[in-house]
């Protein structure tokens, strides 16, 4: 196992973090926090030891057309689209 490095700084809300992949700023509330830094931007939410963590803008961050399930929303970029009215 390798060595790593993590250390947070806060006040209120906000708090700044140092670790290895560089700083991040995150701001929010204990159990939801909204994350910004090199590796993109994380919604995080956790509770009770059980957490939830969003990627919802950065370097490959899945766009939300792309969520399988989704396709029958969005018509394709060649497909015409028909109004009904």
């Amino acid at each position: 196992m390798g060595w790593s490095y993590r250390k947070s700084f806060g006040s209120g809300p906000f708090q700044i973090n140092f670790s290895q992949s560089g700083i991040s700023y995150s701001v929010g509330v204990k159990g939801a926090r909204v994350n910004v830094g090199p590796q993109g931007t994380y919604v995080n939410l956790s509770s009770h030891g059980v957490g939830y963590r969003r990627k919802i803008s950065g370097p490959d961050a899945v766009p939300p057309c792309a969520v399988p399930g989704n396709s029958a929303l969005v018509p394709a970029p060649d497909e015409p689209v028909h109004s009904t009215s």
